[in-house]
């Protein structure tokens, strides 16, 4: 091979310098994500949902959300090399065709677990932007879903909220506090981000909550009023290390890329239930994924053909 095409080959190894997902067809990430060193100024996506619905909960503390800023940056570095593939995952499952799921073990038993998956409805991109963003979207597709609310209101993509969810069939709900930031990187692309901060929501079991990936999420406490079953110790609080979605439209689909990490108060003695109940959580982004394929298939009745809106 000579000089030239050398050169060639180095430069588009340094181009693209992650490992292709085994499923999807084409990158699953962008490459202007790639090529962001620092999301600096989220760009306003929607500026009459959620954010306008919230403008009562606006944080004037101007160091508060100096903290909160300084977190979604520390959590967007971190993020984005997980989505680059700077950390080797290793294959763990294949939903279908559309869908696979990696795991990356870090700090001794925790895992990072990351999913890949299509939905082939790129007409509805931004209602699928719309519904992660907004904290009680999970409602309309994920069962372990119970309810989420925004806390505080820093600017129209940058938020604090609530999240609540079912803890099995007779086990006490679970909740979070966290810290989200919502960055346009294209009209076609988009990532959001939350993490859990050091939240003081004044629960008198509550137990540690410290984030165990970002660490200047630990250095600052936020308060929040407390809600009355949250103070009186009647739910279990959760972390969220680190969570975030590149939502990518494509010529006809769409690219979801999910990277989550979590934990609770709850030791798990098993490896493979741990990765199972990891693969759970991420895997309701499938039930995103079906939310919007049910929603516009229209299927009539046996023998005549179904379409799509």
């Amino acid at each position: 091979m000579n000089k030239v095409c050398m050169k060639t080959v180095f430069a588009i190894l340094i181009l693209f310098p992650y490992v292709r997902n085994q499923v999807l067809e084409t990158d699953p990430v962008p490459r202007e994500v790639f090529l962001t060193e620092g999301l600096k100024n989220p760009v306003i996506y929607d500026p009459d949902e959620i954010y306008e619905q919230n403008k009562h909960l606006f944080c004037s503390d101007s160091d508060e959300e100096e903290h909160a800023e300084e977190i979604m940056e520390d959590a967007q570095r971190l993020f984005l090399k997980y989505v680059r593939n700077q950390y080797v995952f290793k294959f763990y499952e294949q939903y279908d065709n559309d869908t696979s799921l990696y795991f990356k073990k870090c700090n001794g038993d925790k895992y990072i677990g990351k999913i890949y998956t299509k939905i082939h409805y790129p007409h509805k991109y931004n209602e699928v932007v719309k519904t992660l963003w907004d904290p009680n979207g999970e409602k309309k597709y994920n069962p372990d879903f119970v309810s989420g609310k925004v806390i505080r209101a820093y600017n129209p993509n940058l938020l604090m909220i609530q999240q609540r969810y079912r803890n099995g069939f007779m086990g006490r709900h679970r909740y979070l506090y966290a810290i989200t930031a919502k960055y346009e990187i294209s009209n076609e692309t988009t990532i959001i981000i939350k993490a859990s901060a050091n939240i003081n929501d004044h629960n008198r079991d509550r137990k540690n909550s410290e984030n165990l990936l970002i660490k200047s999420a630990n250095s600052y406490e936020f308060d929040v009023y407390p809600d009355e079953d949250i103070a009186a110790g009647r739910l279990s609080n959760m972390v969220v290390d680190l969570s975030g979605y590149v939502i990518t439209k494509k010529k006809d689909f769409i690219i979801i890329a999910h990277v989550d990490s979590f934990h609770d108060n709850h030791p798990v003695p098993y490896k493979w239930y741990k990765l199972a109940k990891k693969s759970e959580r991420l895997g309701h982004v499938t039930d995103l994924r079906d939310y919007i394929d049910d929603k516009y298939t229209y299927c009539p009745k046996v023998g005549a053909i179904s379409f799509t809106f």
